[in-house]
């Protein structure tokens, strides 16, 4: 049985589902449709959902709501998964190659007995520390949450804040210019960003002190904010995540970085940026700043570890040009 998890405000995401399983209909394959209502209900509906061995599941939105929908099962039960990206950004289908077209996903589905799934990385975070406060009662492990595409501490949990926030994201996506969004409301955040000192310890190795940090992020695929590579070598499938992190002294320096970053993805060769690949990490900030995860966004975190959980995400994708 192939059950549909679709989240009908992530871009044209009602008419592409009505559209998807009008098909799915005339192709004689069954299915059973299951419709969001608001933020986290991806993740309520993912929970309730009695799956078999054999069945799959499809998610018809972007990249939050990939996140949420993969929230909703033990690290170890996601069940094999497919994909109809509908959001802003698509970063995941995009880091992946993926071909996004409903023939090409009906085809997978008509061949589906016959086909292995990739077995994808995925990030785990565990926020410790907000607004310098624990996040858990005292003895108890805070919960963690999974990403698929990236997460980070700073100027780009900014630059999600503010397009989760702005009608200008559902503007664009009308006009099916979802990149502009991130790109409009990028520059804007260069004039409101903080920075930081920032004590990272990769791998359980030494602490390392950074100083006029403006943002930090770690990425399980190359690009976040709709194609912008910021960690270009990053792979879902190498068991590990790349970081990206940025200093800068003034927003002049910290423009020149973005440009480099944005531009080229050729920005790992400047002084004031480190992109290095790592299995698991600890950050502790002098300043709270916000987090994102998959571009959903904590406010005034401190505090945070991460690591790599490999080969957790079955996903039944074809890759290559449309």
């Amino acid at each position: 049985m192939l059950h549909i998890i679709a989240n009908p405000y992530s871009g044209h995401g009602a008419l592409t589902t009505a559209e998807f399983c009008r098909r799915l209909q005339s192709a004689s394959i069954p299915y059973c449709l299951h419709t969001t209502g608001g933020k986290n209900h991806a993740r309520t509906l993912a929970a309730s959902l009695d799956l078999h061995e054999e069945d799959l599941l499809l998610l018809i939105g972007g990249d939050g709501s990939l996140n949420d929908t993969v929230n909703g099962f033990p690290p170890e039960q996601v069940p094999t998964l497919l994909l109809l990206p509908t959001g802003s950004g698509n970063d995941f289908a995009r880091g992946l190659r993926m071909k996004r077209s409903m023939s090409s996903l009906l085809s997978l589905l008509r061949n589906a007995g016959h086909l292995t799934p990739c077995d994808l990385d995925c990030g785990e975070i565990r926020i410790l520390n907000r607004q310098g406060s624990p996040v858990r009662p005292t003895g108890r492990e805070p919960k963690p949450r999974r990403f698929l595409v990236s997460c980070g501490m700073g100027y780009d949990a900014g630059v999600c804040h503010a397009i989760n926030t702005s009608p200008l994201k559902m503007l664009c996506n009308r006009l099916h210019l979802g990149k502009a969004a991130y790109l409009i409301l990028g520059i804007r955040q260069i004039f409101r960003y903080q920075r930081a000192s920032i004590e990272l310890t990769l791998d359980r190795g030494k602490p390392e002190i950074y100083e006029n940090v403006a943002f930090l992020s770690f990425h399980n695929l190359p690009c976040e904010g709709g194609g912008f590579p910021f960690a270009p070598r990053a792979s879902a499938r190498d068991g590990k995540l790349d970081l990206c992190l940025v200093t800068a002294k003034n927003r002049l320096t910290f423009t020149l970085t973005l440009a480099a970053c944005l531009l080229s993805g050729k920005h790992s060769f400047l002084p004031n940026t480190r992109v290095v690949s790592c299995r698991e990490a600890h950050v502790r900030s002098s300043t709270p700043l916000p987090f994102h995860t998959d571009g959903e966004v904590t406010l005034q975190v401190t505090e945070f570890s991460v690591r790599c959980l490999a080969r957790r995400i079955p996903l039944l994708y074809e890759a290559g040009p449309d």
